[in-house]
């Protein structure tokens, strides 16, 4: 189990896309037509074998639009977690009572879901999807390994969650993955396979959702440059881009 895919909603998905492009050197590798059911428009960007998705509303009343009001503006949408059994993980779910918002089985997806984020401490959606061959990601296409850039940012490593109450929310999230929340300072951790973790923490100013992502990344310099360039916020080796805050981690 592991954070497979990190996504953001903005109001402009052309300006925030071309922002991620010209900071972190990505290249688009798909866009899915599939999330038209949803009222969006999307586009997927690899990072290693991790993605980044920017998703947009094309119409009202879409989660993703009353997010944007709610939080004033672009921000963290969803946790996408691959499993490598979903039944195992919708036999948690059920015991748990959470409410499944989608649910999806297709060629090369033996299944996923998303669960409401209300159930789960009032952070973001989360998604758990199993693959019908682990290393493959139906949602970014079938020819995604051939736009992957890995000369600055090489993979997705943590993602960091605002909860009115960090606590509870975490030992949610943990019971659900069959992992162990910890203290960590100031707020809680959750360790997951292959390196990468999710965070709670009280919420800022903007109220809670998901505030953050960590990003594994071989030249921060280059990318705080560019970030700088751009006009983006940017501290020691952090920036802030599309409504989240993005460490770079060595």
């Amino acid at each position: 189990m592991r954070i497979r895919q990190l996504v953001l909603v903005a109001e402009n998905l052309e300006k925030t896309t071309d922002q991620l492009l010209q900071v972190f050197g990505l290249r688009v590798c798909h866009q899915d037509p599939g999330v038209a059911a949803f009222g969006l428009v999307n586009v997927l960007l690899p990072v290693g074998d991790t993605f980044l998705e920017v998703v947009s509303p094309t119409q009202d009343g879409t989660t993703a639009g009353r997010l944007l009001e709610k939080r004033r503006g672009d921000g963290g949408y969803m946790v996408i977690l691959q499993v490598d059994s979903f039944e195992r993980a919708d036999a948690r779910i059920e015991a748990q009572g959470l409410r499944k918002v989608w649910r999806s089985s297709q060629p090369g997806v033996v299944e996923a879901a998303h669960i409401h984020p209300g159930d789960l401490g009032n952070t973001c959606i989360l998604s758990l999807d199993e693959m019908a061959v682990p290393a493959d990601w139906i949602w970014a296409g079938d020819d995604w390994r051939d736009y992957r850039q890995e000369h600055l940012v090489s993979t997705l490593l943590g993602v960091e969650l605002a909860a009115e109450d960090p606590e509870a929310a975490a030992k949610i999230w943990a019971e659900l993955l069959e992992r162990q929340a910890n203290r960590d300072g100031d707020g809680w951790h959750i360790g997951l396979d292959e390196g990468t973790w999710i965070r709670f923490i009280a919420p800022p100013e903007r109220g809670p959702g998901l505030i953050a992502m960590a990003v594994k990344c071989s030249q921060s310099a280059v990318v705080l440059q560019r970030a700088n360039e751009l006009n983006l916020p940017v501290l020691a080796s952090s920036l802030e881009l599309g409504g989240v805050r993005f460490d770079l981690i060595d």
